[in-house]
C-alpha cells in the first residue's frame, strides 16, 4: 500500500464529505493539519464528527475566519454506522447553511436554472447607516411544525438593534419541544445571544402535542467588505 493511500485513509470521514462537498460546488484548496484551505488562503474550514451513542452523533462545521473567529454549526447525525449518521448530518448542513457559508465567505453562488449565478441577489438591509448583505437559509422544521407568526419580524428588529462592529455576523435560532415545553437557543458570532434567547421566549408559539422543531441561520455581510481582499490577521489554528 502506498504512502499516499495511507494518508488519505488517516483524514477522518467526516472530513473527507465536506472535502466532496465543497468540490462540487467549486471550492477547493489544499487539506493542512485538518483544515481545508479554499483558494489556498484564509478562511479555512474543517468537519468533526462526535459519536454520542450508538443511533446518533454531532457533526460540527467550523470555519476560522481572518479575524481569528470561528463560525461553529453543528448538526445531528443519526444511524448506527458512521457513514449514514454523517450523510443524515451532512444533510441539514447542505440545506441549512451550507449555500449561505459560500455565498458570503467565498462569494461563491449557486447557479439559477438558465445559469446565471448572479439571478438572486442579496437583500440588503441599512442597520445603524451601514448597508449589509443578507444570506439567509431557510427555515428548517422537524416534527410537528411550530408557529409564530411575529417571530421573523421581532428577530430582525432584534438584530437591527444591535451594534454590529464587524465586517461579518452570524446569527443561528433553535426552538424545540412539545406541549409547550420547549428550549430556545439563540446564538450571535457561535456565542450565547441572551437579548435573541429572551425574546424566543417572550414570543407566543402555536404547537401540537408532539415534538417539533425550527431552525434559522442567517449572515450579514457589510456591503464594502463583499469582494475585498483578505487581511490575514489570523494564522491557521493548530
Amino acid at each position: 500500500m502506498s504512502s499516499e493511500t495511507n494518508v488519505e485513509e488517516e483524514i477522518p470521514l467526516a472530513l473527507q464529505m465536506l472535502a466532496t462537498l465543497l468540490e462540487a460546488h467549486g471550492v477547493v484548496g489544499p487539506l493542512v493539519r485538518g483544515w481545508i484551505l479554499p483558494f489556498d488562503q484564509l478562511p479555512c474550514v474543517t468537519a468533526d464528527w462526535l459519536r454520542r451513542d450508538h443511533l446518533m452523533g454531532t457533526l460540527a462545521i467550523v470555519v476560522h475566519l481572518e479575524d481569528g473567529r470561528e463560525i461553529i454549526e453543528v448538526f445531528p447525525g443519526i444511524g448506527e454506522e458512521d457513514r449514514e449518521a454523517i450523510e443524515y448530518a451532512f444533510e441539514s448542513f447542505a440545506t441549512g447553511a451550507l449555500h449561505e457559508l459560500l455565498a458570503a465567505i467565498w462569494n461563491v453562488h449557486d447557479e439559477s436554472e438558465d445559469g446565471d449565478a448572479d439571478a438572486d441577489e442579496p437583500e440588503r438591509w441599512c442597520i445603524h447607516g451601514q448597508d449589509y448583505e443578507l444570506f439567509e437559509g431557510p427555515w428548517q422544521v422537524r416534527g410537528e411544525r411550530l408557529r409564530c407568526p411575529e417571530l421573523w419580524d421581532r428577530l430582525k428588529a432584534a438584530i437591527e438593534a444591535l451594534p454590529l462592529d464587524a465586517d461579518l455576523h452570524w446569527f443561528r435560532v433553535f426552538v424545540g419541544g412539545q406541549a409547550g415545553d420547549f428550549s430556545f437557543e439563540a446564538l450571535k458570532d457561535s456565542e450565547t445571544w441572551p437579548e435573541g434567547q429572551a425574546l424566543l421566549r417572550s414570543l407566543h408559539w402555536e404547537h401540537d402535542e408532539a415534538y417539533g422543531s425550527i431552525r434559522h441561520f442567517l449572515m450579514l455581510r457589510k456591503c464594502s467588505a463583499a469582494g475585498a481582499s483578505p487581511q490575514e490577521k489570523s494564522t491557521l489554528p493548530h
